[in-house]
């Protein structure tokens, strides 16, 4: 479900990766891309409509390396009594068991010149140049983007729901307002922390 999902996603994410990092990408002129609109325009008419799913696959190996990691590590720490510090040190390990993948998606991404075989290609060339460092590059800022965004949808849903007690004891109201602003408090959560993820992207590209 989740590699269904990715790739039907692929292409707005290929999109904003390109809008987020456009003045950072070799190959095009800074402000190229006016927004959305112009940027699908633009990919599909330039690099044809397959591109909209360059760095896809990365993405997709990524996901499933970082599900198995921590699938495999939670399994296991639960037999021995797991706590919440332990569950968040097994999800910082399976980011960073994938990051590498990641790298590669945006670098992939980013690649309007087709200056990338592949995959292999593109990680060999980022360890050429930098070392397994550069593999690395924002992994720091990717966990406080995941923590900012966690934190943040915790929080701003507790508040939602704490307003909505407040405006009714309704049951039936109540359930339908919370199905109403916890969609709003979670696109907010993604709004507070979306800068980290910019700055991230941003600094994988210079690499």
């Amino acid at each position: 479900t989740q590699v269904l999902v990715q790739t039907q996603t692929a292409p707005l994410d290929r999109v904003k990766i390109l809008l987020q990092t456009q003045d950072d990408i070799p190959g095009i002129t800074a402000g190229k891309y006016l927004g959305v609109r112009d940027c699908l325009r633009k990919v599909r008419h330039e690099e044809g409509l397959i591109c909209f799913w360059r760095g896809n696959l990365a993405g997709i190996l990524r996901a499933s390396l970082r599900f198995t990691t921590t699938f495999t590590l939670s399994s296991y720490f639960l037999s021995q009594g797991t706590t919440k510090t332990l569950n968040t040190i097994v999800d910082i390990i399976g980011m960073w068991v994938s990051y590498p993948l990641h790298v590669a998606r945006i670098r992939l991404a980013a690649d309007v010149r087709g200056d990338f075989g592949g995959i292999e290609d593109c990680l060999l060339s980022i360890t050429r140049k930098d070392g397994v460092s550069g593999l690395y590059t924002g992994f720091g800022l990717s966990v406080l983007h995941s923590f900012v965004k966690t934190i943040s949808m915790k929080y701003l849903n507790r508040f939602m729901e704490y307003i909505v007690d407040r405006i009714t004891r309704d049951e039936s109201l109540r359930l339908l307002l919370k199905y109403i602003f916890r969609p709003a408090a979670n696109i907010l959560a993604l709004v507070i922390a979306y800068p980290l993820d910019i700055i991230k992207n941003i600094l994988i590209l210079q690499i």
